[in-house]
């Protein structure tokens, strides 16, 4: 009988193993494990004196060795799976209390009842030729994760769905405080080459220069912190200087075809602020102070020192613009969303 059922186990399991190869590992130890442990009984009877294979014995003895194995897997299991929920409780704890760690930094930008108009003040700085007021250097423009250490909770942090976002954000607003700063605090050195670059008598500079000087103004208006008539009316005087001028030669560049949509109210609206807009003005700002350290790198206009500082400018202009921070406070308000909705399912 005993016999019978072995084979047929071992035909089940060899069937098992030829139709499901995902399980053939498992399938295989399985095998090998019920053989042993079919063997042992052999093995004992066979080097035994006595046989222990005669009438009531053989019940005795399969009653008491099969006790003992399943005994002993039992306690083994109940071993295995008081570590394995113990393990798992401290995973959960230890990812409840990343995420409100996350949550908690996240939310001191978030909830911030000045945000809407922060958000565009904070572009401000791109301004050409308007001087930002100096600021302390532990001064943050977004003060996310600014305690925390992504290097310390980096793996943690990947393992989660949103990881790849959380360390984008970290890495954006990490770039654009130093990028804001840098701007703050260089602010006056710009102050004086903007009027060195204005004294310059060349007429494609003078050109540029007047465009740069109108622009950074609809700039500064448009992202000044209280957005009101007001700014709407300085934004309109220096569109209409724009647009006065006789000569559109330079705003007719092939590297600037663009420009004039800045006057599309199809395309901007000034009358008030929205990302398209502050987008299309920022990338137009990168393009014009482009056009204008281009056409001063070949001519000695001013000191090598000075074209370093416009050079300087045009690439901190550039990481901000490409940050595109009205988008990055977007992501992080979804990404929020997402830590919060884990919380409460990991709470439940």
């Amino acid at each position: 009988m005993f016999h019978i059922l072995f084979l047929a186990i071992l035909i089940i399991t060899l069937s098992f193993l030829f139709l499901f190869e995902n399980f053939r590992k498992v399938i295989v130890f399985l095998v090998i494990g019920i053989i042993i442990f079919c063997w042992i009984p052999y093995a004992i009877n066979y080097y035994s004196i006595e046989k222990i294979y005669e009438g009531q014995k053989v019940v005795e003895f399969w009653t008491s060795y099969l006790g003992t194995i399943i005994g002993g897997t039992i306690t083994l299991f109940g071993v295995w799976w008081q570590t394995t929920r113990q393990e798992k409780q401290k995973e959960r704890d230890e990812k409840i209390g990343l995420l409100k760690i996350l949550h908690h930094y996240l939310k001191k930008v978030l909830l911030d009842k000045e945000l809407e108009k922060k958000k565009y003040n904070l572009l401000s700085v791109l301004s050409f030729t308007n001087s930002s007021s100096y600021v302390r250097e532990d001064v943050k423009a977004i003060p996310a994760f600014e305690n925390m250490s992504f290097k310390e909770n980096d793996l943690k942090i990947m393992r989660l769905d949103y990881g790849e976002e959380l360390f984008d954000i970290n890495t954006k607003t990490m770039t654009f405080n130093k990028e804001w700063l840098f701007l703050i605090k260089t602010s006056k050195e710009r102050e004086e080459l903007v009027e060195k670059i204005k004294a310059i008598n060349n007429g494609k500079i003078k050109e540029l220069m007047e465009i740069l000087d109108n622009l950074s103004n609809i700039i500064f208006y448009y992202t000044y912190f209280e957005f009101t008539d007001k700014n709407i009316s300085k934004i309109n005087d220096h569109k209409n200087k724009l647009l006065a001028k006789n000569n559109f030669s330079v705003l007719k560049t092939d590297d600037n075809k663009d420009f004039m949509k800045l006057f599309d109210e199809k395309e901007c609206a000034f009358d008030r602020q929205t990302e398209k807009t502050m987008g299309y003005l920022s990338e137009l700002l990168v393009a014009e102070v482009w056009l204008l350290y281009s056409s001063i790198f070949w001519e000695i206009f001013i000191t090598k020192d000075e074209e370093q500082i416009l050079y300087d400018y045009y690439m901190s202009i550039s990481e901000i613009v490409s940050i595109d921070i009205l988008e990055l406070l977007d992501t992080m308000k979804k990404t929020d969303d997402k830590i919060v909705k884990e919380l409460e399912k990991l709470k439940k």
